[in-house]
Protein backbone atom coordinates (compact mmCIF):
# COMPACT_ATOMS: atom_id res chain seq x y z
CA UNK A 1 0.00 0.00 0.00
CA UNK A 2 0.89 3.67 -0.60
CA UNK A 3 2.20 5.42 2.62
CA UNK A 4 -0.67 8.13 2.07
CA UNK A 5 -2.93 5.62 3.48
CA UNK A 6 -1.24 4.34 6.34
CA UNK A 7 -3.17 5.52 9.56
CA UNK A 8 -1.19 4.78 12.38
CA UNK A 9 2.48 3.84 12.61
CA UNK A 10 3.78 2.28 15.72
CA UNK A 11 7.70 1.59 15.69
CA UNK A 12 9.59 -0.25 19.17
CA UNK A 13 6.67 0.04 21.17
CA UNK A 14 7.87 -1.32 24.41
CA UNK A 15 5.63 -0.35 28.23
CA UNK A 16 7.09 -1.61 31.58
CA UNK A 17 5.13 -1.05 35.39
CA UNK A 18 7.00 -0.67 38.26
CA UNK A 19 4.89 -3.65 40.23
CA UNK A 20 5.56 -3.34 44.20
CA UNK A 21 4.56 -5.86 47.10
CA UNK A 22 2.92 -3.32 49.08
CA UNK A 23 2.13 0.41 49.84
CA UNK A 24 5.17 0.37 52.52
CA UNK A 25 7.80 -0.24 49.19
CA UNK A 26 6.31 2.35 47.25
CA UNK A 27 6.96 5.31 50.46
CA UNK A 28 10.28 3.64 50.99
CA UNK A 29 11.40 4.17 47.52
CA UNK A 30 10.11 7.86 47.36
CA UNK A 31 12.11 8.79 50.77
CA UNK A 32 15.48 7.49 48.45
CA UNK A 33 14.83 9.38 45.83
CA UNK A 34 14.84 6.41 43.53
CA UNK A 35 18.59 5.65 44.85
CA UNK A 36 17.68 2.43 46.02
CA UNK A 37 14.29 0.02 44.11
CA UNK A 38 11.39 -1.42 45.84
CA UNK A 39 10.01 -2.78 43.12
CA UNK A 40 10.17 -5.21 40.57
CA UNK A 41 9.56 -4.39 36.61
CA UNK A 42 7.02 -5.88 34.81
CA UNK A 43 7.20 -5.65 31.16
CA UNK A 44 3.64 -5.60 29.66
CA UNK A 45 4.43 -4.61 25.83
CA UNK A 46 7.95 -5.41 24.15
CA UNK A 47 9.54 -4.06 20.82
CA UNK A 48 6.03 -4.19 19.14
CA UNK A 49 6.13 -2.62 15.33
CA UNK A 50 3.41 -2.30 12.83
CA UNK A 51 1.62 -0.26 10.69
CA UNK A 52 -2.54 0.56 10.05
CA UNK A 53 -4.02 1.09 6.82
CA UNK A 54 -7.41 3.41 6.05
CA UNK A 55 -10.07 1.16 5.86
CA UNK A 56 -8.53 -1.69 7.40
CA UNK A 57 -10.54 -3.69 10.18
CA UNK A 58 -7.57 -4.98 12.11
CA UNK A 59 -8.09 -7.52 15.37
CA UNK A 60 -5.79 -7.92 18.44
CA UNK A 61 -6.21 -11.35 20.06
CA UNK A 62 -3.72 -12.95 22.59
CA UNK A 63 -4.28 -14.69 25.83
CA UNK A 64 -5.12 -12.63 29.08
CA UNK A 65 -1.97 -10.46 30.07
CA UNK A 66 -0.65 -10.65 26.48
CA UNK A 67 -0.79 -6.88 26.33
CA UNK A 68 -3.64 -6.28 24.24
CA UNK A 69 -5.69 -3.62 26.92
CA UNK A 70 -1.76 -1.71 27.10
CA UNK A 71 -1.31 -1.64 23.64
CA UNK A 72 -4.58 -0.15 22.68
CA UNK A 73 -3.93 2.83 25.67
CA UNK A 74 -0.56 3.71 24.64
CA UNK A 75 -1.89 4.08 21.28
CA UNK A 76 -4.84 6.62 22.51
CA UNK A 77 -2.66 8.24 24.99
CA UNK A 78 -4.19 6.72 27.86
CA UNK A 79 -0.37 5.48 28.42
CA UNK A 80 2.95 6.67 28.26
CA UNK A 81 5.31 4.18 26.31
CA UNK A 82 8.42 3.33 28.08
CA UNK A 83 10.46 3.24 24.70
CA UNK A 84 9.56 3.69 21.20
CA UNK A 85 7.14 5.97 19.26
CA UNK A 86 3.97 6.03 17.35
CA UNK A 87 1.83 8.26 15.36
CA UNK A 88 -1.72 8.36 14.33
CA UNK A 89 -3.00 10.61 11.86
CA UNK A 90 -6.56 11.66 11.66
CA UNK A 91 -9.39 12.02 14.68
CA UNK A 92 -9.51 8.77 16.46
CA UNK A 93 -12.14 7.82 18.86
CA UNK A 94 -11.85 5.27 20.96
CA UNK A 95 -14.15 3.55 23.69
CA UNK A 96 -11.36 2.85 25.91
CA UNK A 97 -12.33 6.85 26.70
CA UNK A 98 -15.65 6.43 28.69
CA UNK A 99 -14.26 5.57 31.68
CA UNK A 100 -11.78 9.52 31.31
CA UNK A 101 -14.10 11.57 29.27
CA UNK A 102 -17.32 11.23 31.28
CA UNK A 103 -19.00 12.77 34.24
CA UNK A 104 -21.31 10.76 36.28
CA UNK A 105 -23.19 13.78 38.06
CA UNK A 106 -24.60 14.54 34.25
CA UNK A 107 -26.42 13.03 32.32
CA UNK A 108 -25.85 10.86 29.06
CA UNK A 109 -27.08 13.63 26.68
CA UNK A 110 -25.07 16.14 28.80
CA UNK A 111 -22.06 13.48 28.64
CA UNK A 112 -22.57 13.02 24.91
CA UNK A 113 -22.24 17.03 24.50
CA UNK A 114 -19.08 17.06 27.00
CA UNK A 115 -17.39 14.49 24.91
CA UNK A 116 -17.99 16.09 22.06
CA UNK A 117 -16.54 19.61 23.07
CA UNK A 118 -13.53 17.62 24.74
CA UNK A 119 -13.04 16.11 21.12
CA UNK A 120 -12.96 19.56 19.87
CA UNK A 121 -15.44 18.94 17.26
CA UNK A 122 -17.66 22.00 16.31
CA UNK A 123 -20.61 23.52 18.07
CA UNK A 124 -23.67 21.71 16.69
CA UNK A 125 -21.87 18.93 15.60
CA UNK A 126 -22.72 16.54 18.33
CA UNK A 127 -26.67 18.05 18.60
CA UNK A 128 -27.16 16.83 14.81
CA UNK A 129 -27.02 13.46 16.30
CA UNK A 130 -28.18 13.28 19.19
CA UNK A 131 -31.41 11.48 18.13
CA UNK A 132 -29.61 8.81 16.26
CA UNK A 133 -27.10 8.57 19.26
CA UNK A 134 -30.29 8.06 21.69
CA UNK A 135 -32.42 5.89 19.45
CA UNK A 136 -29.69 3.56 18.73
CA UNK A 137 -28.20 3.23 22.30
CA UNK A 138 -32.13 2.31 23.58
CA UNK A 139 -31.26 4.05 26.86
CA UNK A 140 -34.49 5.57 26.56
CA UNK A 141 -35.24 7.52 29.65
CA UNK A 142 -32.32 6.48 31.14
CA UNK A 143 -30.81 9.24 28.32
CA UNK A 144 -31.96 11.72 30.32
CA UNK A 145 -30.56 10.46 33.91
CA UNK A 146 -27.43 10.82 35.88
CA UNK A 147 -24.60 8.40 34.45
CA UNK A 148 -24.03 7.17 38.29
CA UNK A 149 -27.39 5.06 37.72
CA UNK A 150 -26.13 3.17 34.80
CA UNK A 151 -24.47 -0.23 34.92
CA UNK A 152 -21.53 -0.92 33.02
CA UNK A 153 -23.22 -2.34 30.23
CA UNK A 154 -25.27 0.64 29.70
CA UNK A 155 -22.20 3.27 30.28
CA UNK A 156 -20.91 0.90 27.62
CA UNK A 157 -23.99 1.21 24.85
CA UNK A 158 -23.27 4.78 25.64
CA UNK A 159 -20.22 4.69 24.59
CA UNK A 160 -20.77 3.31 21.36
CA UNK A 161 -23.87 4.80 20.23
CA UNK A 162 -21.69 8.19 20.56
CA UNK A 163 -18.37 6.67 18.84
CA UNK A 164 -20.56 4.86 15.87
CA UNK A 165 -22.12 7.94 14.60
CA UNK A 166 -19.25 10.34 14.62
CA UNK A 167 -17.16 10.76 11.75
CA UNK A 168 -13.77 9.31 12.52
CA UNK A 169 -10.40 8.07 10.99
CA UNK A 170 -9.72 5.39 13.45
CA UNK A 171 -12.12 3.41 15.66
CA UNK A 172 -10.73 1.72 18.54
CA UNK A 173 -13.03 -1.13 20.13
CA UNK A 174 -11.73 -3.13 23.62
CA UNK A 175 -14.16 -6.06 24.22
CA UNK A 176 -17.00 -3.25 23.75
CA UNK A 177 -19.18 -6.36 21.74
CA UNK A 178 -19.50 -8.61 24.73
CA UNK A 179 -21.89 -6.55 26.20
CA UNK A 180 -25.46 -5.92 25.24
CA UNK A 181 -28.30 -8.70 24.33
CA UNK A 182 -28.24 -10.45 21.07
CA UNK A 183 -30.65 -7.45 19.63
CA UNK A 184 -27.67 -4.81 20.74
CA UNK A 185 -25.13 -6.86 19.31
CA UNK A 186 -26.86 -6.69 16.11
CA UNK A 187 -27.12 -3.36 15.51
CA UNK A 188 -23.71 -2.69 16.57
CA UNK A 189 -21.97 -5.35 13.86
CA UNK A 190 -24.61 -3.61 11.18
CA UNK A 191 -23.24 -0.68 12.47
CA UNK A 192 -19.72 -1.84 11.84
CA UNK A 193 -20.59 -3.16 8.39
CA UNK A 194 -21.55 0.86 7.30
CA UNK A 195 -18.51 2.15 8.71
CA UNK A 196 -15.89 -0.58 6.65
CA UNK A 197 -18.05 0.28 3.82
CA UNK A 198 -17.28 4.28 4.56
CA UNK A 199 -13.46 2.77 4.84
CA UNK A 200 -13.23 3.34 8.56
CA UNK A 201 -10.08 2.07 10.30
CA UNK A 202 -10.98 -0.29 12.92
CA UNK A 203 -8.56 -1.71 15.67
CA UNK A 204 -10.57 -4.29 17.59
CA UNK A 205 -9.69 -6.46 20.79
CA UNK A 206 -11.40 -9.87 21.67
CA UNK A 207 -12.02 -12.96 22.57
CA UNK A 208 -14.14 -14.17 20.53
CA UNK A 209 -12.99 -15.82 17.41
CA UNK A 210 -16.48 -15.93 15.66
CA UNK A 211 -16.30 -11.87 15.37
CA UNK A 212 -12.29 -12.45 13.96
CA UNK A 213 -13.13 -14.63 11.78
CA UNK A 214 -16.00 -12.77 10.25
CA UNK A 215 -14.77 -9.07 10.06
CA UNK A 216 -11.66 -8.77 10.65
CA UNK A 217 -9.49 -8.17 7.45
CA UNK A 218 -6.15 -9.12 9.52
CA UNK A 219 -4.82 -9.54 12.78
CA UNK A 220 -1.94 -9.67 15.23
CA UNK A 221 -1.38 -12.33 17.62
CA UNK A 222 0.09 -11.03 21.54
CA UNK A 223 2.01 -13.51 23.51
CA UNK A 224 3.62 -11.82 26.62
CA UNK A 225 3.83 -8.86 25.33
CA UNK A 226 5.67 -9.62 22.10
CA UNK A 227 3.85 -9.28 18.34
CA UNK A 228 4.48 -12.36 17.32
CA UNK A 229 1.97 -13.08 14.34
CA UNK A 230 0.69 -10.11 12.04
CA UNK A 231 -1.33 -11.68 9.18
CA UNK A 232 -4.22 -13.75 7.76
CA UNK A 233 -7.20 -13.89 10.41
CA UNK A 234 -7.45 -18.29 9.93
CA UNK A 235 -3.60 -18.47 10.62
CA UNK A 236 -3.89 -16.20 13.69
CA UNK A 237 -7.07 -18.16 14.65
CA UNK A 238 -4.82 -21.36 14.54
CA UNK A 239 -2.01 -20.03 16.38
CA UNK A 240 -3.96 -18.25 19.01
CA UNK A 241 -5.68 -21.89 20.07
CA UNK A 242 -2.69 -23.74 19.82
CA UNK A 243 -1.60 -20.90 22.88
CA UNK A 244 -3.87 -21.54 24.88
CA UNK A 245 -3.29 -25.65 24.58
CA UNK A 246 -4.87 -28.21 22.90
CA UNK A 247 -7.74 -29.15 25.73
CA UNK A 248 -8.39 -25.34 25.69
CA UNK A 249 -9.12 -25.21 21.86
CA UNK A 250 -11.10 -28.42 21.97
CA UNK A 251 -13.91 -26.89 24.35
CA UNK A 252 -14.19 -23.90 21.87
CA UNK A 253 -15.00 -26.15 19.26
CA UNK A 254 -15.88 -24.92 15.90
CA UNK A 255 -14.71 -20.90 15.17
CA UNK A 256 -18.11 -19.88 14.00
CA UNK A 257 -20.12 -20.74 17.64
CA UNK A 258 -19.37 -17.70 19.90
CA UNK A 259 -18.16 -18.18 23.49
CA UNK A 260 -21.61 -17.49 25.19
CA UNK A 261 -22.81 -20.98 24.65
CA UNK A 262 -25.48 -22.26 22.03
CA UNK A 263 -29.14 -22.15 23.83
CA UNK A 264 -31.37 -18.95 24.82
CA UNK A 265 -33.02 -18.48 27.98
CA UNK A 266 -35.68 -16.25 26.80
CA UNK A 267 -39.53 -16.38 27.55
CA UNK A 268 -42.27 -14.64 25.04
CA UNK A 269 -44.27 -12.02 27.00
CA UNK A 270 -48.15 -12.38 26.43
CA UNK A 271 -48.84 -8.42 25.62
CA UNK A 272 -51.75 -6.74 24.89
CA UNK A 273 -55.41 -7.82 24.26
CA UNK A 274 -56.76 -11.06 22.27
CA UNK A 275 -56.33 -10.72 18.82
CA UNK A 276 -59.86 -10.16 16.75
CA UNK A 277 -61.89 -12.98 15.82
CA UNK A 278 -60.95 -14.49 12.47
CA UNK A 279 -62.13 -13.06 9.60
CA UNK A 280 -62.26 -14.47 5.82
CA UNK A 281 -58.58 -16.32 5.11
CA UNK A 282 -57.47 -14.34 1.49
CA UNK A 283 -55.54 -16.97 0.26
CA UNK A 284 -56.38 -19.60 -2.68
CA UNK A 285 -55.66 -22.28 -0.44
CA UNK A 286 -56.34 -22.37 3.36
CA UNK A 287 -53.27 -23.56 5.53
CA UNK A 288 -54.06 -26.92 6.55
CA UNK A 289 -53.04 -26.46 10.24
CA UNK A 290 -53.48 -22.43 11.95
CA UNK A 291 -52.51 -22.82 15.59
CA UNK A 292 -55.46 -22.39 18.38
CA UNK A 293 -55.89 -18.63 20.23
CA UNK A 294 -53.28 -19.94 23.33
CA UNK A 295 -50.31 -20.67 21.25
CA UNK A 296 -49.86 -17.39 19.70
CA UNK A 297 -47.33 -15.89 22.16
CA UNK A 298 -46.58 -12.73 20.96
CA UNK A 299 -49.26 -10.00 19.97
CA UNK A 300 -47.23 -6.72 20.62
CA UNK A 301 -44.98 -5.33 17.47
CA UNK A 302 -43.61 -2.33 18.27
CA UNK A 303 -41.07 -2.19 15.72
CA UNK A 304 -43.36 -2.65 12.97
CA UNK A 305 -42.24 -0.37 9.78
CA UNK A 306 -44.11 -0.08 6.50
CA UNK A 307 -46.63 2.71 4.81
CA UNK A 308 -49.87 2.16 7.80
CA UNK A 309 -51.61 -0.69 5.34
CA UNK A 310 -51.17 -3.14 8.50
CA UNK A 311 -52.03 -4.23 11.64
CA UNK A 312 -49.85 -7.31 12.90
CA UNK A 313 -52.41 -8.89 15.78
CA UNK A 314 -50.25 -12.09 17.05
CA UNK A 315 -47.88 -14.29 15.46
CA UNK A 316 -46.96 -17.91 17.07
CA UNK A 317 -43.62 -20.43 17.15
CA UNK A 318 -43.88 -23.63 17.14
CA UNK A 319 -41.75 -27.14 16.94
CA UNK A 320 -43.11 -29.80 14.90
CA UNK A 321 -45.06 -31.51 18.06
CA UNK A 322 -46.95 -27.91 17.57
CA UNK A 323 -46.05 -26.59 21.22
CA UNK A 324 -44.36 -22.77 21.49
CA UNK A 325 -40.61 -22.97 22.29
CA UNK A 326 -38.01 -20.37 21.05
CA UNK A 327 -35.02 -23.27 21.55
CA UNK A 328 -34.86 -25.78 18.76
CA UNK A 329 -32.24 -29.07 17.76
CA UNK A 330 -30.52 -29.31 14.87
CA UNK A 331 -32.86 -30.65 12.08
CA UNK A 332 -36.30 -29.71 13.89
CA UNK A 333 -38.53 -27.30 12.10
CA UNK A 334 -39.20 -24.33 13.18
CA UNK A 335 -43.04 -23.20 11.80
CA UNK A 336 -43.66 -19.40 12.00
CA UNK A 337 -47.52 -18.10 11.85
CA UNK A 338 -48.50 -14.84 11.11
CA UNK A 339 -51.71 -12.67 11.36
CA UNK A 340 -52.72 -8.92 10.26
CA UNK A 341 -55.56 -7.08 9.29
CA UNK A 342 -55.19 -4.93 6.14
CA UNK A 343 -56.28 -1.20 6.42
CA UNK A 344 -55.91 -0.96 2.05
CA UNK A 345 -56.22 -3.04 -0.86
CA UNK A 346 -53.07 -5.02 -1.88
CA UNK A 347 -52.54 -6.18 -5.06
CA UNK A 348 -50.19 -9.80 -4.92
CA UNK A 349 -48.92 -10.24 -1.23
CA UNK A 350 -45.33 -11.43 -1.24
CA UNK A 351 -44.28 -12.45 2.11
CA UNK A 352 -40.42 -13.06 2.96
CA UNK A 353 -38.82 -14.54 6.59
CA UNK A 354 -35.19 -14.37 6.89
CA UNK A 355 -32.84 -15.65 9.63
CA UNK A 356 -29.37 -13.80 10.64
CA UNK A 357 -27.14 -14.49 13.26
CA UNK A 358 -25.84 -12.15 16.09
CA UNK A 359 -23.19 -11.06 13.87
CA UNK A 360 -25.73 -9.65 11.35
CA UNK A 361 -24.84 -12.25 8.47
CA UNK A 362 -27.71 -13.27 6.42
CA UNK A 363 -28.11 -17.36 7.08
CA UNK A 364 -31.49 -17.69 5.09
CA UNK A 365 -34.17 -15.84 3.29
CA UNK A 366 -37.10 -17.22 0.85
CA UNK A 367 -40.07 -15.46 -0.01
CA UNK A 368 -43.50 -17.00 -0.75
CA UNK A 369 -42.77 -17.01 -4.44
CA UNK A 370 -39.71 -18.89 -3.49
CA UNK A 371 -41.80 -21.41 -1.87
CA UNK A 372 -44.34 -22.00 -4.58
CA UNK A 373 -47.32 -20.47 -2.72
CA UNK A 374 -50.35 -19.66 -4.42
CA UNK A 375 -51.60 -16.46 -4.05
CA UNK A 376 -54.41 -13.78 -4.67
CA UNK A 377 -54.29 -10.93 -6.77
CA UNK A 378 -56.37 -8.93 -4.93
CA UNK A 379 -56.85 -8.58 -1.18
CA UNK A 380 -59.29 -6.44 0.63
CA UNK A 381 -58.90 -3.70 2.67
CA UNK A 382 -60.36 -5.18 6.28
CA UNK A 383 -59.31 -8.72 4.96
CA UNK A 384 -57.65 -10.77 7.93
CA UNK A 385 -54.66 -12.85 6.22
CA UNK A 386 -52.76 -15.52 7.83
CA UNK A 387 -49.20 -16.47 6.83
CA UNK A 388 -47.07 -19.03 7.59
CA UNK A 389 -43.65 -20.79 6.76
CA UNK A 390 -42.26 -24.00 7.47
CA UNK A 391 -38.12 -23.88 7.86
CA UNK A 392 -35.95 -27.15 8.68
CA UNK A 393 -33.03 -26.00 11.02
CA UNK A 394 -29.65 -27.48 9.40
CA UNK A 395 -27.22 -24.86 10.56
CA UNK A 396 -24.84 -25.07 13.47
CA UNK A 397 -25.96 -24.21 17.41
CA UNK A 398 -26.22 -20.95 18.43
CA UNK A 399 -28.09 -17.57 18.22
CA UNK A 400 -30.49 -16.52 15.46
CA UNK A 401 -32.60 -13.32 14.70
CA UNK A 402 -36.02 -13.41 12.06
CA UNK A 403 -36.96 -10.73 10.56
CA UNK A 404 -40.45 -10.97 8.64
CA UNK A 405 -41.62 -8.48 5.92
CA UNK A 406 -44.96 -8.44 3.29
CA UNK A 407 -44.23 -6.50 0.17
CA UNK A 408 -46.57 -6.48 -2.94
CA UNK A 409 -46.11 -6.89 -6.42
CA UNK A 410 -48.90 -6.18 -9.00
CA UNK A 411 -51.12 -9.08 -11.18
CA UNK A 412 -49.23 -7.53 -14.26
CA UNK A 413 -46.01 -7.96 -12.85
CA UNK A 414 -46.59 -11.27 -10.63
CA UNK A 415 -47.58 -13.34 -13.76
CA UNK A 416 -44.84 -11.87 -15.95
CA UNK A 417 -42.15 -13.65 -13.07
CA UNK A 418 -41.10 -16.44 -15.15
CA UNK A 419 -40.27 -13.76 -18.21
CA UNK A 420 -38.42 -10.83 -16.03
CA UNK A 421 -37.26 -13.01 -13.12
CA UNK A 422 -37.11 -13.14 -9.49
CA UNK A 423 -34.09 -10.77 -9.14
CA UNK A 424 -35.68 -7.82 -11.57
CA UNK A 425 -39.16 -8.71 -9.78
CA UNK A 426 -37.41 -7.10 -6.46
CA UNK A 427 -37.08 -4.40 -7.77
CA UNK A 428 -40.39 -3.66 -8.09
CA UNK A 429 -41.91 -4.74 -5.45
CA UNK A 430 -43.67 -1.96 -2.79
CA UNK A 431 -43.26 -2.84 1.18
CA UNK A 432 -46.05 -3.20 3.03
CA UNK A 433 -44.57 -3.79 6.28
CA UNK A 434 -41.37 -4.89 7.79
CA UNK A 435 -40.69 -6.71 11.48
CA UNK A 436 -37.10 -6.52 12.19
CA UNK A 437 -35.90 -8.45 15.22
CA UNK A 438 -39.46 -10.17 15.52
CA UNK A 439 -37.38 -12.94 17.50
CA UNK A 440 -34.72 -14.29 18.25
CA UNK A 441 -34.26 -18.42 18.80
CA UNK A 442 -31.52 -21.05 19.65
CA UNK A 443 -30.45 -23.85 18.20
CA UNK A 444 -28.86 -26.85 20.69
CA UNK A 445 -26.80 -29.72 19.42
CA UNK A 446 -28.40 -32.67 18.56
CA UNK A 447 -29.40 -35.16 21.64
CA UNK A 448 -29.10 -39.09 22.00
CA UNK A 449 -26.43 -41.42 19.92
CA UNK A 450 -26.80 -39.74 16.70
CA UNK A 451 -23.32 -38.30 15.22
CA UNK A 452 -23.29 -35.18 17.30
CA UNK A 453 -21.07 -33.16 15.40
CA UNK A 454 -23.53 -33.59 12.11
CA UNK A 455 -21.22 -31.34 9.49
CA UNK A 456 -18.50 -28.83 9.69
CA UNK A 457 -19.19 -24.92 9.06
CA UNK A 458 -22.76 -22.64 9.27
CA UNK A 459 -25.04 -25.17 7.04
CA UNK A 460 -25.88 -28.53 6.37
CA UNK A 461 -26.35 -28.44 2.80
CA UNK A 462 -28.14 -31.34 1.30
CA UNK A 463 -25.92 -34.06 -1.01
CA UNK A 464 -24.90 -37.57 -0.83
CA UNK A 465 -21.68 -39.24 -1.24
CA UNK A 466 -20.02 -42.62 -2.12
CA UNK A 467 -17.45 -44.72 -1.81
CA UNK A 468 -15.91 -47.54 -3.87
CA UNK A 469 -13.15 -50.00 -3.71
CA UNK A 470 -11.54 -51.42 -6.82
CA UNK A 471 -9.89 -54.90 -6.55
CA UNK A 472 -8.90 -56.87 -10.19
CA UNK A 473 -10.92 -54.13 -12.10
CA UNK A 474 -14.25 -55.23 -10.02
CA UNK A 475 -16.20 -52.87 -8.13
CA UNK A 476 -16.45 -54.23 -4.46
Amino acid sequence: MKKKNVIAQVRGLSKSFKVYSGGKDILREWMTFGLRSYHKDYQALKNISFDLYKGEFVGIIGQNGAGKSTLLRVITDVLKPTEGTYKVSGRVLSILELSGGTDKDLTGRENVIRSGQLLGLPDGYVHERMDVIKEFSELEDFFDQPLRMYSTGMRTRLAFSMFAFLDTDLLILDEVLAVGDIFFKQKCFARLAELIEKKTSIVLVTHSMGIVQRYCSRVIVLEKGEKIFDGDPGKAIRLYLQLRGEQKAKAIGDLQLDEEGSGLDIIPTIIGQPAPQKGPIVMQQPPSFWPEDNLFLFRSFPKLRGKGRVNFTRMAVLNDKDKPTLTFEQGEKINIYCEFRLKRDVDVPVFNIEIRDRLNLLIHSKSSIQNGVKVPYLVPQGSVVHYSQSITLNITPGNYIVNISCSFLSKKEYQQLEKTGYRAAIKNMALVWRLDQAFAFGILARSGKKLDVVHGGLCDLPGNGQIQVSNNNNVL
